[in-house]
């Protein structure tokens, strides 16, 4: 058996040795051992197969049953690694025995395509988000329709059950809202309206870690109290079509961003639509929305020193320029190499500087000396992150996550941490630097995984956004992680249950 290039719907077992790959233009689902690299059996969906379809949805039309119905949508293993379940372009879910590889049950009840499945941690429940706005729960044992709950106003796009609460289950929706459910009681406990549909590109919490503050790809801002779950209201601040740039304060009490606005115009018989970028990037401070200053320059990355006493800003194709805040006057210019893509990261001690480019690659300035560290040369690494102690620097490679000191020398390369390969987007040391925190994509699904940093084994995955993490942050007191995703979704994830949850596994 060979990979089908098609093939991109895959779900990782526990502490992911295996995986279960779908193609979405065919019912076909196969195991793969990363470890001994052998293809399993393949699943296919039984001809004669009897559906469990709820009552309630009996008299409802599928408006898609004259199509011809092929392909996989997603997938996820159950926690105990002894159930899998599928959803198909028929709208139906399927549950699949791992140990005879035998199909259990065919579950119908959405009439829109199903983007989303999860287990409850003890395995007995199984839930099902779609596009028909609805999410219904289902008797793992026994194939039985449990309960629906409705509320979201657009497409189900992702859950997560607590791994610790009892019954909680969360949900994404396309609607800008995260909403909280009792499955014990079908109702919803809490609605955490974040009313973001597009990429969040940042995150930051205030001092007392009561407010959360997040930032989108147009440059929208919202600011929320987290106590309450309610939105506070803040002045209109600039919207763009989208942004070049931008960054919040570790403190969430400065915002800067540099717009770009598409420009329509007529020529002629044509309309031309035309990219226009702020020769000017902002600084304002929140939740007012005040300007403070106005830097004459155009940035394709921007990043706060943990203090707010300099703004480090990349001036395409030409420079890295750091600017005191306090007096809006340039600082330093360290030169850079051509690139397009960037990415800016300040030590936790504001003492160095690391710049990711395009085609991967690394400079490393020493802030206080304004001196280039030499950084090793690696063709294939993703993202880095600096140690709490600003002493270390951890990079994930193609094998693995390197573990490199920081030396005025260079880089000095320490151990190599063994992980799963994938594409990873986000690398986070834990606050007490005993713990990385990775952001895992794989066919535009994303887990968090946590290692442990003197063994390297994974300690345990969580997932919950369906498309790409964009951003990880730890609260300041780092009992509250927070991810932000593509889709518009904010998790908050307690660090401490997390923790607990991997001593058990």
């Amino acid at each position: 058996m060979q990979f089908n290039e098609s093939w991109s719907v895959i779900a990782f077992a526990k502490y992911g040795t295996t995986f279960a790959i779908g193609d979405p233009n065919n019912n076909k689902i196969c195991l793969w051992d990363s470890v001994n690299r052998d293809l399993g059996e393949v699943y296919k969906k039984q001809s004669n197969e009897i559906l469990r379809t709820p009552p309630s949805k009996l008299i409802r039309t599928n408006h898609t049953n004259n199509k011809i119905q092929r392909g996989v949508e997603a997938i996820v293993f159950s926690h105990d690694s002894k159930t899998i379940a599928s959803s198909h372009d028929d709208n139906i879910v399927r549950l699949w025995d791992t140990t005879n590889r035998a199909q259990r049950y065919s579950l119908k009840g959405h009439n829109e395509i199903i983007s989303t499945l999860a287990f409850s941690p003890d395995n007995k429940i199984l839930a099902s988000g779609s596009d028909d706005n609805d999410i219904l729960l289902w008797n793992v044992k026994t194939g039985h329709h449990l309960a629906t709950l409705s509320g979201h106003n657009n497409s189900v796009k992702t859950l997560t059950f607590s791994p610790t609460d009892n019954g909680l289950l969360a949900s994404g929706s396309t609607d800008g809202t995260v909403r909280f459910w009792n499955t014990n009681t079908g109702k919803v406990r809490s609605i955490f309206a974040t009313g973001h549909t597009v990429d969040i590109q940042a995150v930051a919490f205030n001092k007392n870690d009561t407010i959360l503050c997040s930032a989108l790809l147009n440059g929208t801002v919202q600011i929320w109290n987290l106590k309450t779950g309610k939105e506070l209201p803040v002045q209109m601040l600039p919207q763009f079509d989208m942004v070049n740039a931008l960054a919040l304060s570790q403190d969430a009490t400065l915002f800067v961003y540099n717009g770009v606005d598409n420009i329509v115009k007529s020529e002629g018989i044509s309309i031309v639509i035309r990219s226009e970028s702020s020769k000017d990037t902002r600084l304002l401070v929140l939740p007012t929305g005040d300007e403070l200053i106005s830097f004459p320059i155009e940035a394709s990355a921007l990043a706060f020193s943990p203090k707010n006493f300099v703004l480090a800003a990349v001036i395409p194709h030409e420079a890295v320029e750091l600017w005191n805040l306090n007096s809006g006057e340039k600082m330093y210019r360290f030169d850079i190499d051509h690139s397009f893509s960037e990415k800016l990261l300040f030590s936790p001690n504001g003492k160095y500087l690391a710049r990711i480019g395009d085609y991967k690659q690394l400079q490393l300035w020493d802030v206080t000396t304004q001196q280039k560290i030499t950084t090793p040369a690696i063709k294939k690494f993703s993202t880095i992150t600096f140690s709490p102690d600003s002493l270390t620097i951890a990079m994930q490679v193609s094998n693995g996550v390197d573990l490199l000191k920081i030396k005025s020398s260079g880089l000095e390369k320490l151990k190599k941490i063994q992980s799963l390969q994938g594409y990873c987007d986000i690398l986070l040391y834990s606050p007490d630097g005993k713990h990385l925190i990775r952001a895992h994509t794989v066919s535009d699904r994303s887990v968090i995984m946590i290692l442990d940093v003197d063994s390297g084994n994974i300690l345990s995955t969580i997932s919950g956004h369906v498309q790409w993490i964009r951003t990880l942050v730890f609260s300041h007191d780092g009992k509250i992680l927070a991810s932000g995703n593509a889709d518009g979704t904010i998790l908050l994830w307690d660090w401490e249950k997390i923790l607990k949850k991997a001593d058990k596994e």
